[in-house]
């Protein structure tokens, strides 16, 4: 679809901003738009561009199209075709995005586009490759597709998934589509990025939000967070104690009185805490209710 003029208008209706604060992701009806996700469409000269995450010059979108380019022949008319599928049909072609250097984990015996899906533009209609496949340049591999009885039993089988089988896309009937990943893969990549409790935990005591981090691969985001929130959480439940009981220290004569109180209120580990918020350094105090926390046990409960 090709971009004829560009105007401003005056308007109260809402926009929205898919990007998601922090981590940069995007989200398209609920569903996260991963950056080895290739979007086709036409530029104003009407050549055939590839977009990520709504990003012409990412790695990903140069290396797929420069792809395109050299493996849709202008001479048998491959290229029309496909230009034709976007323009005159109204569809917009989903393609995997595979090549050497954006592997993490899993050694891709090949490189070029995986075809999935055609998003019908005018309607939103999701088309699966039983409807759209041989729309596709012959130059695409399809990716494989299975009939499953229900998410139950694909999660049992990705917890035995080999580490060498990523996962699947997951497309209901409505369109809906969903990643699910194998365990091992999951452990694989853990590994390869550090992604651990205590790596967060330790991000955290830095003053660093781990959710910012560039790298961290998408599918870790929600463990990102849920670990960050509990960690963040029971720092600040142990800082109210410490600060209640400073309400009450602060009623007493002498430190000495006060430190006794502390002891008598506060566990041994927060002591420190204590007497750093005692000095007027609210900051340490922060830190040290945050280091008293063993983030393994938090992630286990």
């Amino acid at each position: 679809m090709r971009i004829k003029a560009i105007r401003k208008i005056d308007s109260a209706s809402k926009r929205y901003d898919i990007e998601v604060a922090d981590n940069h992701n995007f989200y398209a009806n609920g569903i996260l738009v991963h950056n080895s996700l290739g979007i086709l469409f036409l530029d104003n000269e009407g050549m055939i561009r590839i977009t990520t995450r709504g990003s012409l010059q990412s790695e990903q979108a140069q290396w797929a199209t420069a792809w395109l380019n050299a493996n849709v022949s202008k001479e048998d008319g491959s290229y029309d075709a496909l230009r034709f599928v976007i323009d005159g049909m109204g569809l917009t072609p989903h393609v995997e995005i595979i090549y050497d250097e954006n592997r993490i984990v899993i050694p891709y015996p090949y490189e070029g586009l995986c075809a999935l899906v055609m998003v019908e533009r005018s309607t939103g209609r999701v088309l699966g490759l039983d409807e759209c496949g041989e729309l596709f340049p012959s130059c695409c591999t399809h990716a494989e597709r299975h009939a499953v009885a229900s998410m139950g039993a694909l999660m049992y089988v990705a917890k035995t998934l080999p580490w060498n089988h990523e996962g699947w896309v997951v497309r209901w009937s409505d369109g809906t589509m969903a990643k699910v990943k194998g365990a091992d893969y999951l452990r694989i990549h853990r590994i390869r990025f550090g992604l651990s409790p205590k790596r967060i935990h330790e991000s955290l005591l830095e003053g660093l939000d781990p959710t910012c981090v560039e790298g961290y691969p998408d599918e870790f985001m929600t463990e990102l967070r849920t670990t960050r929130d509990a960690i963040l959480s029971e720092t600040e439940k142990a800082l109210r104690l410490v600060e209640a009981c400073m309400q009450q220290a602060a009623l007493l004569p002498t430190r000495k009185d006060q430190a006794l109180l502390a002891k008598q209120l506060l566990s041994s580990d927060m002591t420190g805490a204590f007497f750093a918020l005692l000095d007027g350094d609210p900051t340490r105090a922060r830190k040290l209710c945050m280091l008293r926390i063993n983030p393994d046990a938090l992630a286990r409960t």
